[in-house]
């Protein structure tokens, strides 16, 4: 079960990093360089991140996890979080971007998802 979360956990964070478009454009323009989005209280910080688009991503990417993990894992998932880090910029409109998705389970262990990417920040 671990490995399978694990999997799903990278594919998480994969579908969000191709997506991130927003969340670089908002970090390249003065605005925190890491953002964590919580998938169990549906919030995301820091404030300036809390926009109706961001929102949209957050939820497309909390469907997917549901439809990606069974029942029993669904009920062992106990916190479900995904932390964004954005480096300084490769160009003026491009940063590498470390996804994170972290499922933390009833048991105490962690299922990690990482992708690094480089992401284009467009308004």
């Amino acid at each position: 079960m671990l490995k399978h979360l694990r999997n799903v956990a990278r594919n998480i964070a994969h579908k969000f990093s191709i997506s991130a478009n927003h969340f670089a454009y908002l970090a390249l323009s003065g605005y925190s360089k890491t953002i964590v989005l919580d998938f169990i209280t549906n919030e995301i910080s820091p404030r300036e991140y809390s926009i109706d688009r961001n929102y949209i991503l957050l939820n497309q990417c909390k469907v997917n996890l549901e439809r990606l993990v069974s029942q029993r894992e669904r009920e062992m998932i106990t916190r479900a979080y995904l932390t964004v880090t954005f480096s300084q910029p490769n160009s003026s409109f491009m940063l590498s971007g470390n996804y994170e998705l972290t499922l933390e389970l009833a048991n105490g262990k962690k299922a990690i998802g990482t992708v690094n990417s480089l992401t284009l920040a467009q308004a």
